[in-house]
């Protein structure tokens, strides 16, 4: 299986949103991984981290690795302290 890296640029206040459409659509589509870039994301409210165990679910479904870049230390330790943490990748 060849692994195709998808980048996805998930934005600031529309964040929950970005991941229920865009990121959803790219899980559907990738072969192997889909980097998700966290950058103009100041903070992750109960929206996104619903979305993003919603897209672990999906991407665990299809065999598609997550990998999140650039997120900030308070949101890996919120994802971490509900256990999703593990169901990624991250890289800076």
């Amino acid at each position: 299986m060849t692994t195709t890296s998808v980048w996805s640029r998930v934005t600031g206040k529309e964040a929950a949103d970005s991941l229920r459409t865009d990121a959803v659509e790219m899980v559907k589509e990738a072969e192997g991984e889909l980097v998700l870039d966290f950058s103009s994301v100041p903070r992750m409210g109960a929206g996104e981290v619903r979305a993003l165990g919603d897209l672990a679910d999906l991407a665990q479904q299809r065999a598609v690795k997550l990998c999140i870049r650039n997120l900030d230390a308070s949101s890996y330790k919120t994802l971490a302290l509900l256990k999703l943490a593990r169901r990624f990748t991250f890289s800076p």
